[in-house]
């Protein structure tokens, strides 16, 4: 291990809990360091095994602003039509597509209105078709990315053909600087379900689109459901787990399908209804008898991350939300950390019980480089002087002891002043 000297200022604090969210303001770019209880909700029951971190059981007369986004994927089109339509009443979502809604994005998606909200947004995300460039640059929103989990919603599929609601995920090109319109590896897309409205909804899907995740992905598509159960006639629970080698659908708590893929990247969560009039289109034919509006309706969304089982738990800092100029480089490094609002933030650093912990950190530097760490919003350490005499290889490690809550942690790495090491992992040791 590479010698270094270093100065560690600790600092406790003591965070004040935040009990409701009804009254929280649409953010832009948040907080990266706010409590995971600002997008969980009070109410959502625990699971065994599990600790939440994310959830809206839509029991209050808006969705949560500081989860989702009801705009859909804006920066490919000005359209009015990407703001979704909805409302939120008598203890659940409904997105509705409407008679006189407009296409979401006339130039490149004509036949297709869309009702949709997202957890996450930022420019060149979802690459869906051959766009040349964005058609606006948008302020990023930063609700909630995961990698791997549990993930569950219970809704009633909208009627109709040339109608399907869905259920699905894509990675946010964490391998790219924001704002740079480059090819990104992790742009991955699992669509856990795929609901058609025709035939009385009946028929249901999930997909796997590589886009630019190959090979790790592998196009993929396969029918679940028993083909008779209408599927907008009454409340169905759908669940979806996804781990480093598999990821699993369940449907009314039994295991519809198996199937040895995984994403290695954070992603992030749509929720949308969508109609296609063109006769050519997959989810046609559109059947022009069904009223309007045409309404997926959730009872609820819920996030779990598994509860780690002991310490030393490891954290990679590419499974974090990377902002920025900075990217997750190969060999799993976040690089180019520093100066304005270039940082990486771990959001679910769990800690058993409350107190002092000894945390570890791995990184990577040519030359001397400064590190400032924030945990749950307050600064609590400045590491000074980081080297490990190279930025391949071996990675050095710093320790250093920090007050954590009980739960999770966010946990951000900066430098306000000049570029900061590369970083590789966190892991969290031991209890003081």
């Amino acid at each position: 291990m590479i010698a270094k000297s270093m100065k560690i200022f600790l600092t406790f604090v003591l965070m004040m809990a935040v009990t409701c969210y009804a009254a929280l303001p649409a953010v832009a770019d948040t907080d990266l360091s706010a409590e995971v209880t600002q997008v969980t909700d009070p109410d959502t029951p625990s699971k065994p095994g599990y600790l939440l971190t994310a959830s809206d059981e839509f029991n209050n007369d808006d969705i949560n602003r500081r989860l989702f986004a009801d705009k859909y994927l804006e920066h490919w089109s000005k359209s009015p039509g990407t703001k979704a339509k909805y409302e939120v009443s008598d203890g659940t979502l409904k997105l509705k597509i409407l008679s006189d809604q407009q296409p979401w994005d006339p130039t490149y998606d004509s036949d297709t209105k869309v009702s949709s909200l997202q957890t996450y947004e930022k420019d060149y995300i979802h690459k869906w078709t051959d766009y040349k460039d964005i058609a606006q640059s948008v302020p990023p929103f930063r609700g909630f990315i995961q990698k791997y989990g549990y993930f569950e919603i219970k809704a009633k599929a909208a009627l109709g053909g040339g109608v399907h609601s869905a259920w699905w995920m894509t990675g946010v090109n964490q391998d790219q600087p924001e704002g740079k319109n480059a090819k990104s590896r992790e742009t991955g897309e699992i669509d856990i379900f795929e609901i058609l409205g025709r035939n009385n909804a009946t028929a249901a899907q999930t997909a796997i689109h590589p886009w630019g995740d190959w090979p790790n992905l592998w196009p993929y598509t396969s029918r679940f459901g028993d083909g008779k159960t209408n599927l907008a006639e009454k409340f169905h629970v759908y669940g979806f787990e996804w781990d480093e080698n598999f990821i699993k659908v369940y449907m009314d708590g039994k295991q519809v399908l198996a199937k040895k893929a995984s994403p290695n990247y954070p992603m992030m969560t749509y929720l949308g209804v969508y109609e296609k009039q063109d006769a050519s289109s997959w989810t046609g034919p559109f059947d022009n008898s069904v009223p309007y509006p045409k309404t997926f309706e959730i009872d609820y969304f819920r996030a779990y991350q598994r509860i780690p089982k002991s310490l030393p738990e490891k954290y990679k800092l590419c499974d974090g939300v990377v902002r920025g100029k900075s990217i997750c480089a190969k060999e799993e490094t976040v690089r180019w950390v520093g100066l304005d609002r270039n940082d990486v933030t771990l959001p679910h650093v769990y800690a058993p019980t409350d107190g002092e912990y000894w945390l570890n950190l791995q990184y990577r530097s040519e030359e001397h480089r400064d590190l400032s760490v924030d945990v749950n919003g307050q600064p609590v350490a400045e590491l000074t002087n980081l080297a490990s005499g190279s930025f391949s290889g071996t990675p050095a490690s710093v320790e250093f002891l920090t007050h954590l809550k009980a739960g999770w942690n966010s946990v951000r790495f900066y430098n306000k002043q000049d570029y900061a090491p590369d970083l590789t992992q966190l892991t969290v040791l031991r209890k003081r």
